[in-house]
Order: C-alpha cells, then sequence, then structure tokens
C-alpha cells in the first residue's frame, strides 16, 4: 500500500474540494501542489504567470513535486498541469496511488465560469481554451493515473465517497 492519495485532473476537477474531503475523513495532511508555490513566492499563481511566466512556474511546481517520496500520509492535490514535465509522474507514483478526477470541457466551463485566478484562462474563448487543454493533457492524466472518477454532475462529496468506494475494493486502504 503507498502511503499517500494523490489527485489530478483539469482546473475545476474538484481535486482541492475532493481532496480537503480525504485528508479529513482518512485523518491524513493535505498538500496542495499549487498553495505551496504561492507560500513559497508569496505570489498568486497568477502573478507567477504574469511576472515569470508559465515556464518558471512549471520549474517550481517541478521544485514542489521532488518532496512527495518522502512525504507519507497525505491526499495530494496536484496541479492541472503537473502530467506536462514527465519527470513528475514518477516521482509522484514512487509513493502516491494516482486518482485522475475528469470532467468535460462544459462542466469545467461552468465551474470556472466565474473564476479569475486560472492565468490559463485569462485571454480567448474560454471554453475553447479548456477544450484545448483537455485534449492535451487528458491521456497524460489517463497513463499516469490508477483510478479514474468522472466528477460530472457530481458534488465533491459524491467523489469522495466514490474514492473511498473504489479504493476499499481495491485494497488501497
Amino acid at each position: 500500500m503507498k502511503p499517500n492519495i494523490a489527485l489530478i485532473g483539469p482546473m475545476g476537477a474538484g481535486k482541492t474540494s475532493v481532496g480537503r474531503l480525504l485528508s479529513v475523513a482518512l485523518n491524513m495532511g493535505f498538500f496542495d501542489v499549487d498553495k505551496e508555490i504561492q507560500v513559497a513566492r508569496g505570489m498568486s499563481i497568477t502573478e507567477i504567470f504574469q511576472k515569470l511566466g508559465e515556464t518558471y512556474f512549471r520549474r517550481l511546481e517541478h521544485e514542489v513535486c521532488l518532496q512527495i517520496p518522502q512525504m507519507q500520509g497525505f491526499v495530494i492535490s496536484a496541479g492541472g498541469g503537473v502530467i506536462l514535465n514527465p519527470q513528475n509522474i514518477p516521482l509522484i507514483k514512487s509513493t502516491c496511488v494516482i486518482i485522475f478526477l475528469s470532467a468535460t470541457a462544459t462542466t469545467l466551463h461552468a465551474r470556472l465560469a466565474d473564476d479569475i485566478t486560472r492565468p490559463l484562462l485569462v485571454d480567448g474563448d474560454r471554453l475553447e481554451t479548456i477544450k484545448n487543454l483537455l485534449n492535451q493533457r487528458e491521456p497524460l492524466y489517463i497513463q499516469a493515473t490508477d483510478f479514474t472518477i468522472k466528477t460530472d454532475k457530481k458534488t465533491p462529496k459524491q467523489c469522495f465517497e466514490e474514492i473511498i468506494d473504489i479504493m476499499s475494493r481495491h485494497g488501497c486502504l
């Protein structure tokens, strides 16, 4: 059994809200990769993207992922683009059961409609951007994952319950 659970998936899929429910129910710590980057740099993700660029942000994200193999007893909310660096996946897989929280572009668009904190959605047609990101990243999420949970039309609590059920049935808890 691996000592951690990592949630991967696109922005708006529910990684943070589902992750918090899991951490409380399983008496585990909660570790949010994006939040760690913000705290370490004293800047929001949007500010990092605007001032230093996405490439710099991805380097910071990888630095945070380097900590994961030493962690035990955490639910980890990995950023939506963590799978873009192929070095991150083995780091996460080393100590984590990886769960892909998936959702359709339409669902993600609706969930993110009022969210102005997503730097990749600042310019252009948000729905098209989300579709393009999903087309690019979904195969990487699928390749990295141990289990997939579809989050469309589900509350975070329903997703959490489904994760507990699937992990229990597969002997991961």
